[in-house]
């Protein structure tokens, strides 16, 4: 099966010693996974560009006549052309990056795009609720000068348009947070940093909700709020790595310790533990994958890796788009005991109207000073509440939450 492979930035031989790992472990029919490696146009870090990403697909059907592609280069949530036209060359398209779409997307094009991270959608249900449960009617007690003295959080949202005026769907976020009387007291798109921090301070918010990319906090938002004296809470999630520890690293160091929020990717633990690590040294007992910093890639390739190899097995003989969906409706992801000690697994799957895996999450806060997942070279890492416990919609507990406190991990 010919898999085609969009170059990113990671280390080739871990891409490719998953790769051996799922051909030794899963029962593909006397087939086996062949990645055809291509570097996409524009490069990891081109701009948005709907006709390189559409040129892209086509090469992938043209020339490398996939079955599948892994996923494409993260670009601001907009990726979408790229999946959309290997759907309509009916390939399926495996991504582990949140996107712009929503299940409505996915099942529009379905059987022919998935995603490890949840749509859009079932990601902003989380967060509204988490944060209608846990932080509306608190005060702003995480904030920093200036602000956490303040009696109730006033929530402000900022939000990222990429080159080719998509944008994620805030109305979403905007409607769950009215279900709950919050009304959010300005609603800014990140085009002028000094436009939108005055903003949020003349509408006295206390806490950021930010549908934007991790660069917007580091090299946009947060050194203007330094500018302007403005200290409040950051809110991350999932939604473009602002909940990786390589970002929280790169926070200007007067605004990390207010950064915290929900996480819907695995829980992070020691590399010797973590199911990628542990996948590669089965497959290549000598292999060191070192511990410079790569493994957030490995991560995501290693479930990009295991939703095809899942499919594929549980379509059986037959293997086709159609028939690796209904492998995947019955497949059940992952062991029983996810979302509790020791691992802290995603919980979640696929189903009929459900074509991404994670449907739960952890809460999280950045220190400063806690050990790195990825890398023993920089000192700061996200610590878990709880230790890792996962929630889902309806299941949200309400009530402060213990952030910034306890044991890191």
């Amino acid at each position: 099966m010919t898999i085609a492979w969009p170059f990113t930035l990671e280390k080739p031989r871990d891409t490719e010693i998953l790769a051996d790992y799922f051909n030794l472990r899963y029962q593909f029919y006397g087939r086996k996974l062949v990645l055809k490696r291509y570097e996409p146009r524009g490069g990891v870090f081109g701009p948005v560009d709907p006709q390189a990403m559409r040129g892209d697909a086509d090469f992938v059907h043209d020339q490398i006549k996939a079955f599948a592609s892994l996923a494409y280069i993260p670009k601001a949530g907009a990726e979408h052309h790229y999946y959309d036209r290997l759907a309509q060359h009916k390939i399926i398209g495996i991504d582990s990056h949140a996107s712009q779409r929503t299940e409505a997307h996915y099942t529009r094009f379905a059987p022919y795009q998935w995603n490890y991270l949840p749509a859009f959608d079932t990601m902003m249900r989380n967060y509204g609720e988490w944060i209608c449960k846990t932080l509306a009617g608190g005060a702003p007690e995480h904030a920093g000068t200036g602000i956490s003295g303040r009696a109730e959080r006033v929530f402000g949202i900022a939000y990222h348009r990429a080159a080719d005026q998509s944008a994620p769907d805030v109305e979403l976020i905007t409607r769950l947070l009215n279900d709950c009387g919050i009304e959010p007291a300005a609603t800014v798109e990140i085009s002028n940093a000094s436009q939108v921090i005055l903003r949020f301070v003349e509408q006295r918010v206390t806490s950021v909700i930010c549908l934007c990319q991790g660069d917007h906090y580091i090299n946009v938002l947060m050194p203007e709020a330094t500018r302007q004296a403005f200290f409040p809470e950051w809110l991350v999630s999932s939604y473009h790595y602002l909940d990786y520890d390589g970002v929280g690293q790169k926070f200007p160091p007067e605004h990390a310790e207010h950064a915290f929020g929900i996480t819907f990717h695995n829980k992070w633990l020691p590399q010797k533990d973590m199911p990628w690590y542990q996948a590669i040294k089965e497959a290549d007992p000598n292999y060191s994958t070192g511990d410079d910093g790569w493994a957030s890639a490995a991560y995501e390739r290693y479930y990009e890796l295991l939703l095809l190899a899942s499919g594929i097995q549980m379509a059986g003989p037959n293997l086709t788009p159609q028939t690796f969906q209904q492998g995947m409706f019955k497949a059940r992801f992952p062991a029983k005991g996810s979302g509790r000690a020791p691992l802290f697994e995603v919980g979640g799957g696929f189903g009929p109207g459900d074509h991404s895996w994670a449907d739960d999450a952890a809460v999280i806060w950045y220190s400063p000073t806690g050990p790195s997942y990825t890398t023993n070279q920089r000192r700061g890492t996200y610590c878990y509440v709880e230790h890792g416990r996962r929630w889902g919609i309806g299941q949200w507990p309400r009530g402060p939450m213990p952030l910034f406190e306890g044991d890191c991990k």
